[in-house]
């Protein structure tokens, strides 16, 4: 049976959030999405997710001050704009002040080989066993999780 069409499709693409808009001036300028993460200082997938996640709020200041130094002052040179971004980013800090802990992916060690994927996935899943302080406790603060002996 074939899907059926969809009767209140939305006529118009939805509307770019600041970031992905700012984003596209970067673009239009000669930079690519690649360009973008560097001077920001993330990960390239990062601004992909401005577009569809509507992420990137917190970089809108960083952004704007880019622009304007790609547009009015001629600066090309990425590690001069990330220094420029740099100084309109802030991480995310704890209540306490110190700086917030990121989830990353991190190196896993299986039976098949080595891949990547979230630590917090695989200690999850023995978050009731507890680490006898053997190679998978030392491991895993170090970002590598040998999975071949769980």
């Amino acid at each position: 049976m074939p899907p059926r069409t969809r009767r209140n499709r939305p006529e118009h693409q939805r509307e770019l959030n600041e970031a992905a808009r700012l984003a596209d001036r970067l673009q239009q300028a000669g930079y690519t999405k690649r360009d973008i993460a560097h001077i920001i200082d993330r990960d390239p997938s990062l601004v992909s997710q401005f577009y569809t996640k509507n992420k990137g709020a917190a970089f809108v200041p960083a952004l704007r001050q880019v622009l304007a130094a790609v547009e009015t002052g001629g600066i090309t040179d990425l590690p001069e704009l990330a220094h420029i971004a740099a100084r309109h980013t802030q991480r995310r800090t704890t209540a306490s002040g110190a700086r917030a802990r990121v989830r990353t992916k991190a190196v896993l060690t299986t039976p098949t080989g080595t891949g990547t994927g979230r630590v917090g996935a695989w200690l999850c899943h023995f978050q009731g066993e507890s680490f006898r302080g053997d190679s998978r406790s030392r491991s895993a603060a170090s970002g590598k999780i040998n999975v071949s002996s769980f």
